[in-house]
């Protein structure tokens, strides 16, 4: 396993805590979800076929070990996030980044796209880029009673553990919970307003005209996104022409299949590293209707 830097950075939104592996070439940036922090990526940071990139693994603000926003109704929503983020990225001297997203992490990196210049790709999990309105929540996502549980303030123990096994599967440690109740309790539901009711980019068109490359990684099972939607997400930016679907993975393919995941996340970093995954020209076809 490489040796892991942790510090924190200071920022006008206030202090972002890091785990940074120092060594490769590119930055490659993890993002988790909702509730979480940097430590549901343990198996990327130790995978062998990542260690080519700098790993940079930050915990959004209200997560982890970051501060709390100061102003949660901007702080929290997607768009206050990306600012955040953007904020590390400039704070660390950062160029040609890959930003990888899990989840709302996933939504953070959409924002993100073409409105910094130091990001050269995207990889999105559990993310499904929506269209801006109403329907885009219903054809994006799944909808259960379970899913309150993302958008919920305050949750009790037994609570966190359901919140725990939906979104990272049966088998996941229960000690994550306590990442889970330790998030800021206005973070859930500001996150969730905000994408809801559409607020920052159209996802859906930012991703199909995105001006660098976007790799979909979908679970096949995941209980919140549908993957028949993500599927058919097409553009001359998505990575070899599709979503990549991780069989009998759900809402985190990166914690139930991580060869997997890491194998399909370091090919495209490789690639956007070397210049192979690039954006096509648009199709003349296409911008006439």
């Amino acid at each position: 396993m490489q040796d892991i830097d942790s510090y924190k950075v200071e920022t006008d939104l206030g202090r972002i805590a890091v785990r940074d592996t120092r060594g490769g070439a590119m930055p490659l940036i993890l993002l988790h979800g909702a509730g979480y922090s940097g430590d549901v990526f343990a198996e990327q940071m130790k995978d062998a076929g990542l260690r080519d990139f700098r790993l940079i693994v930050p915990d959004l603000p209200g997560h982890g070990n970051s501060d709390n926003s100061a102003h949660p109704e901007t702080g929290y929503s997607v768009s206050g996030l990306a600012s955040a983020t953007a904020a590390l990225i400039e704070e660390l001297g950062l160029v040609n980044c890959v930003v990888a997203g899990w989840s709302l992490g996933g939504h953070v990196a959409i924002e993100l796209l073409g409105a910094h210049c130091s990001i050269a790709g995207v990889a999105i999990t559990g993310a499904p880029p929506l269209v801006q309105g109403g329907l885009g929540m219903i054809r994006g996502f799944h909808f259960s009673r379970d899913m309150l549980l993302a958008s919920k303030a305050k949750l009790m123990e037994h609570e966190a553990l359901r919140y725990l096994r939906m979104t990272l599967g049966p088998d996941a440690p229960s000690e994550f919970a306590d990442m889970i109740l330790r998030a800021d309790p206005q973070s859930r539901p500001v996150a969730m307003r905000s994408i809801v009711s559409g607020q920052g980019c159209d996802q859906r068109d930012t991703v199909e005209s995105s001006p660098v490359p976007v790799c979909l990684i979908q679970g096949q099972n995941d209980p919140f996104a549908r993957t028949g939607y993500v599927t058919g997400i097409r553009g001359n930016a998505i990575y070899e022409g599709g979503c990549k679907v991780v069989a009998g993975a759900g809402h985190a393919p990166f914690f139930d299949a991580p060869d997997e995941f890491n194998a399909l996340l370091a090919r495209f970093a490789r690639d956007v590293a070397s210049g192979k995954a690039s954006v096509a020209p648009a199709d003349p076809m296409r911008i006439a209707v």
